[in-house]
Formats: structure tokens, sequence, C-alpha cells
């Protein structure tokens, strides 16, 4: 007879064994909106679409001390029963067209995972930023932010009574900066101008002199640090400067990637993924890029806390690298970047007998 006392429930299982229990999360975050959206309009396409979702969004929202409101702060959250659901809707939001445009709008999709509320109570996006506030800089180490593509300018030397319309003015109409004690120039408007951000004291509210103005095109941000470089904005001309990016410290030290912006090789469709958490195994990381384009495989080599996701398009893969890098998974921001090429190496290993071959002969 065994004694009671010697009866003792199972060991739990290591974590490494516990993968199963890493899921995407239920929620999506919906982004680049009209100022007019609210949660009716969020609801009237998620019927339209077919999506079982609720809607979540902070709102009324004003952007700026003396400029329009907004019906949200930026962003609303669509969460899902499941994750299968949620994967399903962003499958098929990456399936429209570029160029598909939302239901009355001119805007196009921008639709992601969202990353789970933080301890803080607000949601985060992808770089774990909140998006309860103005952020300085959506960049971090690897690429932009995948939520919004944004690129950003210093502004300093600024007024205290300039507000955040006011600096959005001056570079949507470069005129309203043109002073009698400077040489006459003209300035092509920045009509992607996004934003802007006058940074203020947290206790008192008063304006610190500076701010960051964010564009959607690239070449607007370029062309602003020499075009509007000593323009006024009020009674001060501005002093223009790169925005310096956000980067996370746990990521600071890790090396650069030279193959993270994209692949010669039209036939590579594989991506690295690193800084992956012991957690992940295969059909955990498969679940999560799945919405993205169809798999080949996954391959997560045991013990090396990276893995590998080949697409079967190019075009899915690097949407992926697009969207994915620096995304959390099992509390660990993932790192992606163009993997090596199957078709550069089956080329390499047929040249290599070739070679042999001909050695022989």
């Amino acid at each position: 007879m065994i004694a009671q006392d010697s009866i003792r429930p199972p060991a739990a299982a290591p974590a490494a064994l516990q993968c199963s229990a890493i899921t995407p999360p239920t929620s999506l975050v919906w982004t680049d909106l009209e100022p007019w959206m609210d949660g009716e309009y969020a609801r009237q396409v998620c019927r339209l679409m077919g999506w079982e979702a609720s809607v979540t969004l902070n709102g009324p929202h004003k952007r700026a001390q003396h400029g329009e409101g907004t019906n949200h702060a930026g962003y609303i959250v669509l969460t899902f029963e499941t994750p299968a659901g949620a994967a399903a809707a962003l499958k098929q939001a990456n399936s429209f067209d570029a160029r598909m445009t939302m239901p009355n709008s001119a805007r196009t999709w921008a639709l992601n995972w969202a990353q789970r509320e933080s301890a803080s109570g607000h949601t985060t996006n992808l770089n774990g930023t909140n998006l309860d506030a103005n952020v300085v800089d959506t960049a971090f180490v690897g690429g932009e932010a995948a939520v919004v593509r944004e690129y950003s300018v210093f502004v300093g030397d600024l007024a205290p009574e300039t507000s955040n319309s006011d600096l959005v003015a001056v570079f949507r109409n470069p005129v309203l900066g043109l002073r009698n004690d400077r040489a006459p120039r003209f300035v092509l408007p920045f009509v992607s101008c996004k934003s802007a951000t006058i940074v203020t004291d947290s206790v008192t509210g008063v304006s610190l002199g500076y701010g960051f103005v964010r564009f959607t095109n690239e070449l607007d941000q370029q062309r602003a640090l020499v075009d509007m470089q000593g323009l006024y904005c009020l009674s001060r001309p501005m002093r223009i400067s790169p925005a310096r990016a956000k980067i996370n410290p746990v990521l600071q030290s890790l090396p650069a990637r030279t193959n993270q912006i994209g692949s010669t090789d039209p036939y590579n469709t594989t991506v690295f993924v690193g800084g992956l958490s012991p957690l992940v195994g295969e059909e955990a990381l498969r679940a999560f890029f799945m919405p993205f384009g169809q798999i080949h495989y996954v391959k997560v080599p045991v013990g090396k806390r990276c893995g590998f996701v080949q697409f079967v398009s190019k075009a899915a893969a690097d949407r992926a690298i697009t969207k994915m890098n620096g995304f959390p998974i099992a509390g660990r921001q993932i790192r992606l970047s163009w993997g090596r090429s199957q078709h550069k190496a089956a080329q390499a290993v047929a040249l290599a007998q070739i070679q042999t071959q001909s050695h022989f002969v």
C-alpha cells in the first residue's frame, strides 16, 4: 500500500515545453484614421467586412491647444473573441490591394497586431510607446514602427505661445514663416506634414520651447531640414534638426544588420527572427506570421533563441518584416531581417557539383 504523503502531483512542465501557451493577441490596432472617424464608423466597417469584434477608442481627443479635435486619439482597437479571429481579419486586410482605401475615405488601410495593455493600463503600440500620449518619435532599433510610418524633425527656439496648430500651419504654408529681415525665397508647402507636438512641462503645462513635426513622406522630412531652417513660427526663427530616435535600452547594444532594409535576390523569401523567447515554438511563431501570407515552413533551432520563417512569396516576406519588426512576443521584442537565400544556396551547391564532376573528367 502506498503511503498518502508519498503521492505528489506531477511536476510542472519545463517552460520550454509550454510553447502552446504563447499565442497572438486577440486585438488589432487600426491607425491612420480620418479625424471624423468614430466608434460607430468602426462598427459599421466591421459589419461590412464580416468581422465580429468589439470597438475601443479614446475620444473625442484634442490634438492641439487651438487646433481641431478628433473623434479618437489616433487609433482604434478592435478586439476579437479569439486569436484566430484577429489573425483572419489581419490576413484579410493584408490581402487588400495597396491602393485600396477605407470606406468613405481616401486613406489606405493600416491594421496590425496590438500589443496587450501595459501595467499602467494604457494600450501600447508595437515598440511599447504609449498610444494615449503624443510621441516624440516612433522609430526604434532595426527600423521604423510598424503601426505608423512617420518621419520626424526637431524644432527648437519656439516662442512660449506657440501651439501645435501654429507649427503645423507654418510647415503646410511656409509663406507664414517669411520675414523682412531674411532674403526672400520660395519654399514649397509640406503637404505630408501630419502633425506637430510642442513638448510641455509635465507639472505646469508650460511649453519647453521645442517640439517635433511629423511627416508621412521621407522626402518632405529631408527637405524641411534645409528649407525651413531659420523661417519664423510666430515671433521667433526656428532651429531645425533631425529628430533623435527613441531606442529601447534593451536593444541599444544590438549589432546593426545590413540586410534589414531589403534583399536584392528576387527569390529570397526567408525571414530571420532574432531575439526569440525560449517559450516560443514553431507553431506559435507560425501563428504570428500566418496573416502576412502563405508560409512554406517555420524552423526554430533548439537553444538558439532565433527562428526562420520562409514564405511562398517575397512580397509576403517583405510585408512581415515591415510590420512585425520589433513586435513583442512572450515579453521580448523580435528582430527581423532577411535570411539566407535558399535559391543562392542551391546555386552554390549545383556549381560545386559541376566543378567536382569536371575535375574528374
